[in-house]
């Protein structure tokens, strides 16, 4: 396991890591979910994902910029 500092001037860049595996992993069950189930609709989270990490990555990023000023 990685060890992580969790100031406010490395979240940024951590939730950002955490964003790109979450769109990745969000593509693949996409893509596992057609293969098991052709022709179902697809459920609304895959339609409109919501992706925590990188919400919390951008709100980091302004947190230190207004914080550096």
């Amino acid at each position: 396991m990685k060890n992580n500092d969790y100031k406010i001037e490395g979240l940024s860049g951590i939730f950002a890591d955490h964003a790109i595996k979450a769109e990745e992993n969000d593509k693949l069950l996409l893509q596992q979910f057609l293969e098991q189930n052709p022709g179902s609709p697809i459920p609304d989270h895959f339609i409109d994902p919501f992706n925590i990490a990188k919400a919390l990555s951008i709100m980091a990023f302004e947190i230190n910029r207004l914080k550096n000023g």
